[in-house]
């Protein structure tokens, strides 16, 4: 009876090790200094699209399925959510966009970064401007690009507050 336990424990051990070897065989692929740079590289095309109000260009670094989660907004689901979205944002005056960190294992990357952004007034809108933080997550197509797959911000400012309330 001893022996049957040692010949269980053995071949459970054996099994345990086709396992590790078998989920190292579909690891995902390594996340290279490349897909780091072509990241960078996806971000910096965003904020010449920002800066242009090219929001053709800013809708080309999203996938189909893209998932945008603006500030004090619904969710908006896919590029033709998206672009309408961007479409009827102000014109931006400035705008510009840090990466602060990459963190890639395969096919996906999170981004995070920081941001700034001035708008113009316009038909009785004022002027505003902003900064804050982002971020996003990345998805490699079969192509060797990256796009965004879901993303998110929100500014560093304070709410505005409501004036103190009335002595008696």
């Amino acid at each position: 009876m001893k022996s049957l336990g040692v010949l269980f424990a053995f071949a459970l051990g054996l099994t345990g090790c086709s396992t590790s070897q078998a989920s190292n065989a579909n690891a995902p692929p390594a996340f290279t200094a490349a897909d780091s740079s072509a990241i960078v590289a996806s971000i910096g095309r965003l904020q010449a699209a920002g800066q242009a109000n090219n929001w053709d260009a800013w809708v080309a670094e999203y996938t189909p399925t893209a998932v945008r989660q603006p500030p004090n907004a619904k969710a908006l689901n896919g590029k033709a959510e998206i672009d309408a979205f961007d479409h009827a944002f102000p014109k931006v005056a400035a705008f510009t966009l840090a990466v602060t960190s990459i963190i890639g294992r395969g096919d996906l990357a999170t981004i995070a970064g920081t941001y700034t952004l001035s708008t113009a007034a316009a038909s009785g809108v004022p002027a505003a401007s902003d900064e804050g933080k982002w971020m996003s997550v990345s998805m490699k197509q079969p192509d060797g690009s990256w796009k965004v797959i879901r993303d998110g911000w929100n500014s560093d400012k304070p709410l505005p507050t409501a004036g103190a309330p009335a002595k008696k």
